[in-house]
């Protein structure tokens, strides 16, 4: 992709108010008109109207114009050292390509050319117990001497112990955010943040920099941890938890999921129960994980991509009907995640999981924090 095509798509990009769907219908009609992303922004105003865009957000649009050029707005992140990788770019993570619901576009901080032969997500609980704690350290120095990428979601608990293992490992590692390069969230990690970065480290996040920390980020930057990796370790969860999120995205995309057992008394093994009774494959060690990926080390070439095992999602709880129940009830009129879980006597979490898996389907849109069917 030419410079002045891609400043002119991360301008839209870093539009409020532009999402996966919205870029899909801009793009449509450009492709329509045999037009480009500079093209867009030489008659915005007309390109909007042929895809049904709301005029509250054409005005937003024209507001941010009298701030900024596409140019000017791309030079402003390369003085922050934000730097933009598309689908075109050799940064772009490659497995990521695969996913369809992929981004167009990644904002990224630190090692753009960091070493994502063999990415490995490592998840679990932010309540993370001393158990997880070593059972996370343990997982992450074997697969960071086995030539790993760890990849994780940068919260506190089990993603920040697998970042900062990996970084007194001296190994590889990948923190996907959700939220913009403005923010930090908690602003406790500061320090890790910066570790990360300093070690050859690499930050990613498919938000604009301006975006701030939203819960309702948090389960769709889930679908870009399982996407960038060959394989999902769950360490510690809940018995309904964003991690559940994060394994189902990868099991829908034909990676592997791990999972760690744990004591019967702790109820973040809950999850990871679960997610074996499943399908998921147990695992004590980070050699497991690399075993069940084909392999004894990544740096004896690239892991085997074959046939993974699907996760069963049917089971007892008919998960797959929560989705169609939520559908229903969205006919009648948009609802929030709470008023649903509400309505269908269903465990917030899990509604706000089939809710990202649906908005991810295209089945549902989010306007503010009501769910709409489309």
């Amino acid at each position: 992709m030419e410079q002045k095509e891609k400043e002119a798509l991360t301008f839209l990009w870093s539009m409020d108010g532009v999402g996966l769907q919205t870029y899909r219908k801009i793009a449509k009609v450009l492709q329509r008109e045999h037009a480009s992303w500079q093209d867009f922004w030489g008659n915005s105003g007309v390109f909007l109207q042929k895809v049904g865009a709301h005029e509250r957000f054409i005005e937003s649009i024209k507001v941010r114009q009298k701030e900024h050029t596409s140019t000017t707005y791309f030079e402003s992140l390369l003085e922050r050292n934000i730097q933009v990788l598309t689908e075109h770019d050799s940064g772009y993570p490659a497995l990521l390509c695969e996913v369809e619901s992929r981004p167009p576009l990644l904002f990224a901080r630190g090692n753009i050319g960091v070493h994502m032969e063999c990415p490995i997500a490592v998840v679990g609980t932010r309540r993370m117990t001393a158990y997880g704690e070593m059972a996370t350290e343990k997982i992450v120095k074997e697969l960071v001497l086995g030539g790993a990428t760890i990849v994780s979601g940068f919260m506190y608990g089990v993603d920040a112990r697998a970042h900062q293992t990996a970084v007194e490992t001296a190994g590889a590692t990948v923190g996907v955010l959700g939220y913009g390069f403005e923010h930090l969230f908690p602003q406790s990690q500061q320090r890790l943040f910066e570790q990360v970065l300093e070690s050859g480290g690499l930050f990613v996040s498919e938000l604009a920099p301006h975006v701030a920390p939203r819960a309702g980020n948090f389960p769709a930057r889930n679908r870009l941890v399982a996407g960038m990796s060959l394989a999902v370790v769950v360490v510690e969860a809940a018995a309904e938890s964003g991690s559940h999120i994060t394994a189902r995205l990868a099991a829908d995309e034909g990676r592997d999921v791990c999972a760690v057992p744990g004591a019967i008394t702790n109820p973040y093994s809950e999850g990871t129960k679960v997610l074996i009774n499943d399908g998921a494959r147990l695992v004590t060690s980070g050699w497991d994980v690399l075993g069940e990926l084909g392999m004894s080390s990544c740096h004896n070439g690239k892991p085997v991509r074959r046939e993974t095992r699907k996760l069963d999602t049917s089971g007892p709880k008919a998960k797959c009907s929560l989705q169609q129940q939520i559908l229903t009830e969205l006919q009648q009129l948009p609802k929030s995640v709470d008023q649903l879980a509400t309505s269908l006597i269903a465990p917030v979490m899990a509604v706000q999981c089939e809710i990202t898996l649906l908005e991810l389907a295209g089945k549902i849109i989010k306007r503010g924090e009501k769910c709409v069917r489309t």
